[in-house]
């Protein structure tokens, strides 16, 4: 066993602990009325239209829209990790890149459908 002091510079990984940092600010600017969480992401991150393979004729290709509140609640239907700037990415790309690559991803459930799907990669698109 190795043993390490701990200093107040001491960096380690946080992991999943980052959703809530993430969830808690979004909900500061819910507060301010700066965010409504529950019109399409799209509107604030425009060209965000990840592909539902579920949805009918009647809403295109894109089907129901994404929210903050489902990207939140694992239940826009986004893959778990991106291909690019999951956590064990060693090319760290900036988040704005890992974004836009989910933008034109394949919906892994409906969004209107409410199922929970777990996604790492759902509050990064939440974090922009």
């Amino acid at each position: 066993d190795r043993h390490f002091d701990m200093k107040d510079d001491t960096c380690f990984r946080i992991g999943s602990i980052t959703k809530t940092f993430t969830s808690v600010a979004i909900m500061q600017l819910v507060e301010k009325g700066l965010v409504d969480l529950d019109v399409d992401v799209s509107e604030y991150l425009p060209g965000f239209h990840p592909v539902n393979p579920f949805a009918g004729r009647e809403s295109g290709p894109h089907g129901s829209q994404i929210s903050l509140a489902k990207l939140m609640s694992h239940t826009a239907g986004i893959v778990r990790e991106p291909k690019s700037g999951h956590y064990l990415d060693s090319l760290k790309p900036p988040l704005a890149d890992t974004v836009a690559e989910l933008a034109t991803s394949t919906l892994k459930q409906d969004p209107s459908a409410g199922i929970m799907h777990y996604s790492n990669a759902g509050i990064a698109v939440v974090g922009m």
